[in-house]
């Protein structure tokens, strides 16, 4: 299986079939093909102009979920390969690089919920977790409370795709951070009761 197979099976469905281990899958021409086109597409759905095209960012984020994926479905893969297949990105810096990254990241709290219905213990949560902290755009609903960075919050489209994500999967303890509570305060106005957890806040 390619690459460019996972990627069609993740974003026309949302669910993937993977090699075993412990070989991951490269990105090849058709693959970039593919993560540009579910950009273009996401468009559609994106609250507003979308930030610019970040491909490194985007394959980056493909070939570490795919490993992800891998690491999930074949428990055979021992702890040392594990650790090296799931070595994290760079960290994004840009909007560009948050968003095109999160094209693929987004399945991230979806996995993290498999590897923890396993075992809350399994050095796969452990991973799941770091790599939410390390791209914040796409960890709403995990476990911690970093929130997501300047890059995020001042770009229109993605601060509200942010706090939507926030907001959907009730994730309590984001929403009471200061700066997060203000602007969503901001955004909701008098239908800021819609949050109970953020109503009193600061208040």
């Amino acid at each position: 299986m390619c690459l460019d197979e996972f990627l069609s099976q993740l974003f026309e469905t949302g669910r993937v079939e993977v090699p075993p281990g412990p070989e991951p899958m490269e990105v090849t021409p058709a693959a970039r093909r593919r993560l540009f086109v579910a950009y273009e597409a996401d468009a559609w759905h994106f609250p507003g102009a979308q930030p610019a095209w970040h491909a490194e960012a985007a394959e980056s984020a493909a070939r570490w979920l795919s490993a992800a994926a891998m690491c999930l479905a074949d428990r055979t893969i021992d702890e040392v390969t594990m650790v090296r297949l799931l070595a994290p990105p760079a960290t994004p810096e840009s909007a560009a690089e948050h968003y095109s990254a999160d094209l693929c990241l987004r399945y991230l709290p979806d996995l993290h919920d498999l590897a923890r219905s396993t075992s809350e213990d399994d050095p796969l949560v452990r991973s799941f977790v770091e790599m939410g902290e390390r791209f914040s755009l796409s960890a709403a609903g995990m476990p911690g409370e970093s929130v997501a960075p300047a890059a995020v919050l001042e770009h229109a489209g993605l601060r509200r795709l942010y706090l939507d994500r926030l907001t959907v999967r009730r994730d309590a303890a984001r929403l009471r951070h200061s700066a997060i509570a203000n602007l969503a305060r901001e955004g909701l106005g008098d239908h800021v009761e819609m949050l109970p957890n953020l109503a009193n806040h600061g208040n």
